[in-house]
């Protein structure tokens, strides 16, 4: 009956929030597989606890890098992703959990090894299917930054299209 609403949380007490108005969580690009099983959790348990049914959806946004092979996604992806996280360590990050602002404000090498979808084709394929086995349905990523030249974007946007979304619709 009206659009679908995805609420951002990236902490429990935004997590809660989202419970409590029974919509539908969208998690943050930061927080580990361990804390994002938490999250969930939480999730469920709020929801309940509130009346509401659990959504059919679940989001999560990842950073992302594909490249023919780990070693070369692994150095672009460095390159890339660098110039965002050092303006979020130049802002700060405020919030309520402490170690997911030391996170995104401090060692990209970590969000990189924990957090982020970086890889060869299949290891991007099987980071992607690990999330959709913790119950998430869409998974929202970025093809681009703004480091990378013209023909770099094309080349990942094509790689991505012929060898990682289509090995998706068999999840």
């Amino acid at each position: 009956p009206y659009p679908k609403v995805w609420q951002a949380a990236m902490s429990d007490p935004a997590v809660e929030r989202v419970g409590r108005e029974g919509e539908i969580l969208y998690v943050g690009p930061a927080q580990s597989n361990e804390s994002i099983r938490h999250q969930i959790d939480l999730y469920h348990r709020t929801l309940e606890a509130n009346g509401h049914d659990k959504p059919e959806d679940m989001v999560i946004v990842r950073e992302f890098y594909c490249a023919p092979t780990r070693e070369e996604a692994l150095a672009r992806a460095q390159a890339n992703f660098a110039t965002k996280y050092e303006v979020y360590a130049q802002h700060g990050l405020h919030g309520t959990d402490g170690e997911l602002t030391r996170k995104v404000t401090g060692d990209l090498e970590t969000l990189m090894d924990d957090t982020f979808l970086v890889g060869g084709p299949e290891e991007c394929i099987e980071q992607i299917a690990a999330y959709h086995q913790m119950g998430f349905t869409d998974v929202a990523i970025r093809l681009f930054y703004p480091e990378m030249s013209q023909s770099e974007v094309l080349e990942h946007i094509d790689l991505v299209g012929k060898e990682v979304i289509p090995a998706l619709h068999t999840l």
